[in-house]
């Protein structure tokens, strides 16, 4: 268990506050990281819905259509 900070020595506050901004860098670059990551997933989800429909788009696929005759 740590020591309370006015029981360490000058150097072991030094230390843990060292660690404290390394680590808070850490977090702030870790988000930058996955707001990247969000933002090509979003992107490539787009392009993914896009390419789905493209071969609908250019005619090699048509919906059936119901049937509107009697003769069904």
């Amino acid at each position: 268990m740590p020591l309370p900070s006015w029981r360490m020595s000058g150097n072991e506050q030094r230390s843990l506050r060292d660690e404290l901004m390394e680590a808070r860098t850490d977090i702030s670059r870790l988000h930058g990281e996955i707001s990247e990551v969000q933002i090509r997933a979003e992107s490539q989800h787009r392009e993914h819905k896009y390419l789905l429909k493209m071969p609908e788009r250019k005619g090699f696929l048509h919906r059936k259509k119901p049937r509107t005759d009697s003769a069904a």
